[in-house]
């Protein structure tokens, strides 16, 4: 793996305190980390069928739910990582004191493509996007179906 793939990995995960984490799943994290290909985190290119940010036939959420996403995504400059890539029993690690935390796999994991669209409807790139623009990993115009995804002036978000 380059250099600049390993930045663009330790960048894109999110921290943990290594000292709540198990010493036995250490290695775990470490081999996330290295596997990462840098564009598969990019690799979706239009919403799945039931995408939250669809303007029709999303997954049903909580009241109030694609709100907070749309404000972590544009306040916080989150990720969001694609419902269907992500496999909750074998990425969680157990820490010391007997907790679970989620440890995303970007081998497996992929940005989720209506939150990409979105962003790029607001000309507000998340700090992934960005990033992986700049290291070649991320093409704004490999995207499609713009039509299909929400439109941010219905959104309770400041631009």
């Amino acid at each position: 793996m380059t250099d600049i793939k390993r930045i663009y990995c330790y960048l894109s995960l999110p921290l943990i305190a290594k000292s709540s984490i198990t010493r036995e799943n250490v290695n775990k994290i470490d081999r996330v980390r290295q596997g990462v290909g840098g564009a598969v985190f990019f690799k979706l290119k239009r919403p799945c069928k039931n995408c939250p940010f669809l303007k029709e036939g999303g997954v049903p959420l909580a009241k109030g739910r694609l709100d907070g996403i749309v404000q972590e995504l544009v306040e916080k400059d989150m990720d969001f990582t694609c419902h269907k890539t992500i496999d909750y029993k074998s990425q969680m690690v157990e820490t010391t004191d007997g907790d679970e935390e989620f440890v995303k796999d970007y081998e497996r994991n992929q940005h989720c493509a209506g939150a990409l669209i979105f962003l790029e409807k607001m000309d507000r790139p998340n700090q992934a996007m960005r990033l992986g623009e700049r290291l070649g990993l991320y093409n704004r115009f490999e995207l499609e179906g713009h039509e299909l995804v929400i439109e941010p002036e219905n959104m309770k978000v400041k631009k």
